[in-house]
């Protein structure tokens, strides 16, 4: 009967703090998910955009480096497809 009692008290902190811990976690995922999901696209945008391009016109190494503004945007957006385009 204690231990009912008990259990009755404790589940609706457990309950509440669970729930807040999810919701929480959730929304962190949420908001992790959306920054990715837009820097990804961002970041496949330049490179199909200008750095596909400029790359495939001018694979000379002299070329590129005059390039200097664009390079730097390169070397952040290597991450995700750059690796296949600078390799290729």
């Amino acid at each position: 009967m204690h231990s009912q009692q008990n259990e009755g008290v404790e589940p609706t902190f457990d309950y509440s703090s669970a729930v807040f811990l999810v919701v929480a976690l959730i929304f962190l995922f949420i908001i992790l998910f959306m920054v990715l999901y837009l820097c990804y696209k961002y970041i496949r945008r330049f490179p199909v955009g200008e750095d596909s391009p400029s790359l495939l016109s001018m694979p000379t190494s002299t070329q590129r480096s005059s390039f200097k503004p664009p390079d730097d945007r390169n070397i952040g957006t290597v991450g995700p497809g750059g690796y296949r385009y600078s390799v290729a």
